[in-house]
């Protein structure tokens, strides 16, 4: 028969480490065949079971589980086979939390800024919480610092700097040696150990960034795609050698206009000469509202920015109106309806429509324009069953491009069609009318529009 299950395994506070635990179990019966192995599962927290892929010898009563996460509970369970088939699993073991340990993860993203002569500002960024293996309340971070040279001392032996805290993603090295290279190594560390070193950075310190910020800047619009810019160098004293030039960022804040996602742009980059006091950002968009910033630079490295400036492009004529339409069309009348620009440019002030006949003869040959506020006109006394030319311009300063679109008046694919057997009955004052209904065409006949005309008269007016 099967074997019995083992016991739950046994768990001692002096057999559990930081990444492995030790536990024991009794045998269960072996149903009288030889045991072959045991199997070992674990389960994360309240995490599923997982089987560990090792066949236990089942000439032992303990084992222990490797490789496990630092800080982290952890239940375990056995079975045993015999020739005949596995047991039952053992009852669980209480549940354990492994020790915690060294931070596991490198410090990345290490980057390092002369700021004088002598000192350099050291960044990075912090570790999530998660890799610090359970002890985040004396964590932080050892900066070591050293000399390139042909003989480097061993990192212990480093001069370093440390600053406590998890969050902390910056320091500042001060008193070095002018005019030598130094290499900076970043670790996180607690007090369970040090974690893997960051990759060492280069610097060379000797020359210093800028600390000072272009001064006076000044944006003026020019046109609707230019803006003119005026500034001063940053004071000598600031300036820590020769400058090489300036940095212009610029980007678009505020849109005068609705843009979908992918037309929306990130912040731009501009660069000009240490001898430029001014210059013209071209090409931008119109009517649109940016935040300018300027810096300069050095052989050392990037200064601090200026404060932002905001500044407006001018208006510009409007993009074409979007999606023409054309809507409840009679033998002479119907409405265009359209959707303003999608690039506006500027403060529309209202739209022109245009329309004429699209075949020109002696009889309906003729071009109306109407201004209009609105985004839709109803067009009456048009002539019946005869093709029309729509055009529609938005205005600001000025017209912008027209959108445009053909309609023929009279009956649409799926209208009914006419009524047949028209019979008239007529009184001393009033007439009478009977017909047959024709095909309704793709939808229910809602109603009917009644014409008459005098005899002497050419044209028909609607009655209802």
């Amino acid at each position: 028969e099967t074997p019995q299950p083992p016991s739950a395994p046994q768990l001692s506070r002096s057999q559990v480490q930081a990444q492995q635990i030790t536990f024991s179990w009794t045998p269960g019966r072996d149903g009288f065949a030889p045991l072959r192995y045991y199997t070992v599962q674990l389960a994360e927290g309240v995490g599923p079971w997982v089987s560990i892929q090792e066949r236990v010898d089942p000439g032992v009563t303990s084992y222990t589980a490797t490789e496990l996460k630092p800080y982290t509970s952890y239940r375990f369970r056995i079975q045993a086979t015999n020739d005949i088939g596995p047991s039952g699993w053992s009852v669980e073991s209480s549940q354990v939390r492994t020790l915690p340990a060294a931070p596991s993860k490198e410090v990345s993203d290490v980057k390092v800024v002369p700021i004088t002569t002598t000192s350099v500002r050291v960044e990075w960024q912090a570790i999530p919480e998660d890799y610090w293996s359970g002890d985040t309340e004396t964590g932080g971070y050892r900066i070591l610092f050293q000399p390139v040279s042909d003989f480097p001392t061993s990192l212990q032996a480093t001069p370093k700097q440390e600053v406590k805290g998890i969050q902390t993603t910056q320091v500042v090295l001060t008193d070095l040696t002018r005019d030598r290279n130094y290499e900076i190594v970043v670790v996180a560390y607690n007090s369970q150990g040090s974690g893997p070193p960051a990759p060492p950075v280069a610097v060379y310190v000797g020359e210093a960034v800028p600390t000072g910020q272009p001064r006076g800047v000044v944006a003026e619009p020019v046109s609707s795609t230019e803006v003119r810019l005026r500034w001063q160098p940053p004071q000598q004293r600031d300036q820590n050698g020769d400058l090489l030039g300036y940095k212009i960022f610029y980007l678009a804040t505020e849109l005068a206009q609705d843009l979908s996602p992918e037309d929306r742009v990130e912040e731009e980059l501009e660069v000009v000469p240490a001898s430029y006091t001014s210059y013209s950002l071209v090409f931008l968009d119109k009517f649109t509202q940016y935040r300018i910033q300027i810096l300069a630079f050095n052989p050392a490295g990037d200064g601090p920015r200026s404060t932002p400036v905001s500044v407006k492009t001018l208006q510009g004529l409007p993009g074409p109106p979007s999606d023409l339409r054309f809507s409840e069309i009679t033998m002479t009348s119907l409405l265009v309806s359209w959707d303003p620009p999608k690039k506006r440019n500027g403060e529309l002030i209202g739209y022109i429509v245009t329309y004429e006949t699209a075949e020109q003869n002696e009889r309906f040959s003729k071009q109306v324009k109407q201004k209009v506020s609105d985004t839709s006109l109803l067009v009456q006394t048009l002539e019946e069953e005869v093709s029309y030319t729509f055009t529609v311009r938005a205005q600001t300063i000025d017209y912008g491009p027209a959108v445009r679109g053909n309609v023929t008046t009279g009956p649409q694919e799926g209208s009914p069609t006419r009524p047949k057997e028209l019979t008239l009955g007529k009184t001393v004052s009033s007439v009478e009318l009977h017909w047959v209904n024709g095909a309704s065409g793709k939808g229910p006949i809602l109603g009917y529009y009644f014409q008459s005309r005098r005899k002497d008269d050419t044209r028909w007016s609607t009655v209802t």
